[in-house]
């Protein structure tokens, strides 16, 4: 365990409903890159435009050494069957003394407004916090992306700030947070 109580393996969370959330692989780069040719991924995310395989190849090797130094990182969400990447979730970036971690998320188009993104979501915020020991989780989502603001008050994420200018995103962000004690 690091100080931020994560494994340094990546784990398998069951989401319900034959998904489950689990280790990126290398074999899942072709469904990455796939996936962020989708323009609302690239729109609503810090996908790069023009999309690349190197750039998947690069967010499937970050999530694996992610792991691997005990910061969390970032799961596939599987068919349990067909065990083809549709979606990710993940630990975006943690802050170990504040014990809290901003989490992040994607999901192909045939999949979402099936609470599927809900389940998985939720499923994530279970694991910071019981096995992360985290505090706090927050999502930082463009006003704009009402989906997405949708998931996260389903979620029992409260907005906590609006329209904040972050190092990763020169866009304004609301932040949603949730906190273990909720």
């Amino acid at each position: 365990m690091t100080s931020a109580g994560f494994p340094t393996a990546a784990p398998t969370l069951l989401v319900g409903g034959g998904l489950v959330l689990r280790p990126w692989l290398g074999t899942d780069v072709e469904a990455v890159f796939e996936a962020c040719q989708d323009p609302e991924i690239q729109r609503w995310t810090p996908a790069p435009t023009p999309y690349t395989r190197a750039d998947a190849e690069r967010v499937v090797g970050r999530s694996i050494a992610s792991w691997d130094a005990g910061r969390g990182g970032y799961l596939a969400l599987v068919d349990s069957v067909e065990d083809r990447a549709s979606g990710w979730f993940g630990i975006v970036d943690l802050d170990a003394d504040a014990r809290s971690a901003e989490l992040g998320y994607w999901l192909v188009a045939p999949l979402r407004g099936r609470g599927i993104a809900t389940r998985a979501l939720d499923t994530l915020v279970e694991y910071s916090f019981e096995v992360g020991g985290l505090d706090s989780v927050y999502l930082r989502i463009d006003p704009a992306n009402e989906p997405s603001a949708a998931l996260a008050r389903r979620s029992g994420f409260i907005r906590t700030a609006s329209r904040v200018v972050g190092a990763r995103s020169p866009e304004p962000l609301d932040t949603y947070t949730r906190l273990a004690e909720d």
